[in-house]
């Protein structure tokens, strides 16, 4: 029996565009184009716009999604890499913030578009959690936002939610709440 045509492809690739944009006058996303480029990976290529920055995501069942460890910003190309998991299906979807306050790769690596005190590369690229919804997840109960304390403090243990560091009445728990940095005196 002869195999099918093409039958070495495996992959069904679909590409979701999200949108997540202020309301300014910023021209459309040009449409992402996917490549492979052997062995189960493929390749994720767009042009950039002015002002933009840019957050990819992945999945393998259209439900269960997941960031990718890149934050991109600009005009020009921009490529990301992905590993397909060896799964039979994978959809990417590319979401990009127009923030005109931004100017550069490093400001844009250092947002913190869901204002939970987390700059967004850490949450891609350390956290694999979204930059752009307030994750408030607190795995060990202490009353401290689980990204915000791993940013912080490097893991789950060391902070005390009842601690002033800085001198200026605020708690660990409160400035976790208000996404504030814990070593920084906000009593100005």
């Amino acid at each position: 029996m002869k195999p099918p045509r093409n039958s070495w492809i495996t992959y069904r690739v679909i590409l979701l565009s999200a949108v997540f944009c202020t309301a300014n006058a910023q021209p459309p996303q040009p449409q992402v184009s996917l490549t492979s480029t052997g062995a189960g990976t493929w390749q994720a290529a767009w042009a950039g716009v002015m002002q933009r920055t840019y957050f990819m995501q992945w999945s393998t069942d259209l439900v269960e999604w997941s960031f990718a460890p890149v934050v991109e910003f600009g005009t020009g190309a921009k490529i990301s890499g992905m590993a397909t998991q060896n799964a039979n299906k994978y959809f990417v979807r590319l979401h990009y913030v127009d923030a005109p306050w931004i100017t550069t790769l490093q400001q844009a690596r250092d947002s913190d578009f869901d204002n939970d005190g987390v700059p967004s590369a850490f949450e891609v690229e350390t956290l694999a959690s979204s930059p752009l919804i307030k994750d408030t997840s607190d795995t060990d109960g202490d009353g401290l936002a689980d990204g915000w304390e791993r940013f912080y403090f490097g893991n789950l243990t060391t902070a005390n939610p009842a601690t002033v560091q800085s001198g200026d009445g605020l708690t660990n728990q409160e400035k976790s709440e208000l996404g504030l940095n814990p070593s920084l005196n906000y009593s100005d």
